[in-house]
């Protein structure tokens, strides 16, 4: 169980201790927070704070879901996703089960 603590305004928040450290294109996450929270993605694209994810399904890869990379926790690590990816022969039906493989 992470460690909670009070904010300035009361609230409570979590520290980042489960946060992605180094997050990379192919790595398979589990959504933190949000009304996605326990769904598995894999990640389509790094930014700055910011991960790209897709699951092939609710998130197909023409429409990214945009998550901090706090907000996301380390699976593993595709080796054909991560392959698919940087040659863009990757099909969301190939995320599904690569996802599908993973939360299971």
């Amino acid at each position: 169980m992470p460690i909670r603590r009070l904010t300035k305004k009361g609230a409570m928040c979590y520290n980042n201790m489960y946060a992605l450290e180094n997050p990379a294109v192919g790595q398979i996450v589990v959504s933190r927070m949000g009304h996605d929270k326990g769904r598995t993605y894999l990640i389509a694209a790094v930014l700055s704070d910011f991960v790209l994810c897709i699951d092939g399904d609710a998130r197909p890869i023409e429409k990214p879901k945009t998550k901090r990379i706090k907000h996301v926790k380390y699976a593993g690590v595709s080796q054909e996703a991560k392959a698919a990816i940087e040659n863009g022969t990757l099909t969301d039906a190939a995320v599904r089960k690569i996802c599908k493989a993973w939360s299971a």
